[in-house]
């Protein structure tokens, strides 16, 4: 049989089927991106960490950066920072980060500015409690207790000491949560990957502990707490009776509690950097007034919402002596 490959034979062939070889081609191309969409990792919420320097805030964003580095759990695919220069009122870019659930922490600014004829002086960092769903630091160790609550063993109660949480449950949580995931079907990630999380919380939870005992022994000036009554701003400069009233009441129920961290008020450690080498207001020398706030999730994987004391811990050991 002659099946020699002659000039005409491969004309003939690519005049009368080159249709069907755009249709392999084509077929080719849809079947490799089908492919590759089903394999690639899909990150849902509360896998992309947010942090910002807000308004007034400048610092070392780079070099922060390389502190980062075993701060968040194996979760946590991608960490974002940017710096917020905008706002008025028709645009502040915090906001619409914020309701697209794209705030987990801010380093914003507490620097008082007093308005001409208003007694009260109105402030960033109070904005950023009042519109975007920042934590009280208290509820939010309280919460992360809770959750490690729940993974307790049968009898015991202390939930800062892993072997005293049970792998069950872990196991549990993890399935629930990554059992889908293309990471998990391709064995990229296992429930000891899950063990090591709840571990690192462990601990993280049992630092932040200790930062707020080291804080109970401070003066209320030397505290390094930024405390403040939720909507007190709010209200107070309202331009209009109608907002009064819509805040009266929100700010009556209130009372004052810790919503953030002031960087200047860290105690400096031999042979670490200060907080006022990496962070400062404007062009200041001093990281006065630098307050990082932890911002809860609107919605989405709640057993990463507690990711931010990875941040704060971070910071805390990093240019202070308190947890050392």
């Amino acid at each position: 049989m002659d099946n020699k490959i002659t000039k005409s034979r491969l004309s003939n062939f690519l005049s009368y089927e080159w249709i069907l070889m755009l249709l392999v081609i084509g077929l080719a191309i849809l079947g490799w991106e089908v492919v590759f969409s089903v394999s690639q990792v899909k990150l849902t919420a509360g896998q992309e960490y947010y942090y910002y320097f807000d308004l007034g805030v400048s610092a070392d964003d780079e070099g922060f950066g390389n502190y980062l580095k075993n701060t968040f759990s194996y979760d946590v695919l991608e960490v974002h920072s940017e710096y917020i220069t905008e706002a008025s009122t028709d645009l502040d870019v915090l906001a619409l980060k914020y309701s697209a659930n794209e705030v987990d922490a801010v380093f914003t600014n507490s620097q008082k500015e007093q308005t001409s004829g208003e007694e009260y002086a109105y402030c960033r960092a109070n904005l950023v409690i009042d519109s975007f769903g920042a934590w009280d630091l208290q509820e939010y160790y309280q919460s992360a207790c809770d959750y490690l609550k729940g993974f307790l063993k049968e009898g015991e109660t202390d939930y800062l000491k892993f072997e005293n949480l049970s792998k069950e449950k872990i196991e549990e949580c993890f399935l629930a949560r990554n059992g889908k995931d293309n990471r998990y079907r391709a064995n990229l990630i296992s429930v000891e990957n899950e063990n090591a999380r709840i571990e690192k919380l462990c601990g993280d939870v049992a630092s932040f502990k200790a930062i707020l005992e080291y804080d109970a022994t401070l003066s209320a000036e030397n505290s390094i707490f930024y405390r403040y009554v939720k909507y007190e701003q709010s209200y107070k400069t309202a331009r209009f009776d109608s907002d009064k009233e819509e805040y009266l009441p929100l700010y009556q129920q209130e009372t004052e509690k810790i919503y953030g961290i002031k960087l200047d008020k860290l105690p400096s450690a031999e042979g670490k950097k200060k907080a006022s080498e990496m962070f400062a207001i404007g062009e200041a020398t001093t990281a006065e007034n630098v307050v990082l706030v932890a911002i809860k999730p609107l919605d989405g994987n709640l057993d990463l919402q507690f990711e931010t004391f990875g941040l704060i811990n971070t910071v805390v050991s990093s240019f202070s002596s308190i947890l050392d």
